[in-house]
């Protein structure tokens, strides 16, 4: 009798995880058990999952070294995806002056970004890797040799295609880090005029004209999940 309820186990134990018997994707089970009327019994327990949460919060601030901070919000979807929205603000970053700065030079910038898309977390542990594609439109504005006869400007419309990628640090209270980076590539049109639209009159460059350009950033966010 004793060899039959072991073979029966050995069974079990092979059988189940094959077919996916378990209480959760994560549940493991211990040792099975025979009752006092010889009945088969298995003793299941949870292993701790951390789930994102279903709203969160975060700032890059290392966005004001490079195209601006960005502001981010999360909308959890399933256990481990999340809709994000953000807003970029470019005209707060130095790397956004280095980019649109002139010989003539620039007197007047006024920059944003707005955008959003998917993000997934994987593993079941509480810090977690994630992985996605965010899309932004940028639009933009500067002013180049104010109150010169030569006064011009310039306007810049532009869609980035940015894959993020990086690392969640979470930690009690809701709080967590954000560490990884944004790469991808923006795709723009470009329009200048000079203010005096007779002083151009015979300069032939074109006023319109098409941008392709690398985009990245580092990525570390501060925030909190709710």
């Amino acid at each position: 009798m004793k060899i039959y309820k072991e073979l029966i186990g050995l069974l079990v134990l092979l059988v189940l995880p094959v077919t996916g018997f378990s209480q959760t994707s994560t549940s493991l089970y211990e040792p099975i058990e025979w009752n006092q009327s010889n009945e088969l019994t298995l003793n299941y327990y949870k292993t701790t999952q951390e789930p994102i949460s279903k709203i969160a919060i975060s700032l890059n601030p290392l966005g004001f070294v490079q195209f601006g901070p960005v502001f981010n919000a999360e909308f959890r979807i399933s256990e481990d995806v999340v809709i994000n929205a953000h807003i970029r603000v470019s005209v707060l970053g130095m790397l956004t002056y280095e980019v649109k700065k002139h010989p003539d030079g620039l007197d007047d910038l006024g920059a944003m970004a707005y955008g959003g898309g998917v993000i997934k977390f994987f593993g079941e542990k509480k810090h977690k890797p994630y992985a996605g594609i965010l899309f932004e439109y940028e639009h933009s504005s500067a002013i180049y040799a104010q109150y010169e006869q030569w006064e011009w400007s310039q306007t810049d419309m532009a869609l980035v295609f940015i894959f993020n990628g990086g690392y969640r640090f979470r930690f009690d209270g809701g709080i967590f880090i954000n560490t990884g980076a944004y790469l991808g590539a923006a795709t723009g049109m470009y329009e200048w005029e000079y203010a005096d639209v007779s002083y151009g009159t015979n300069d032939s460059t074109p006023r319109i004209g098409s941008t392709l350009a690398p985009f990245g950033m580092l990525d570390v966010s501060l925030g909190i999940e709710f």
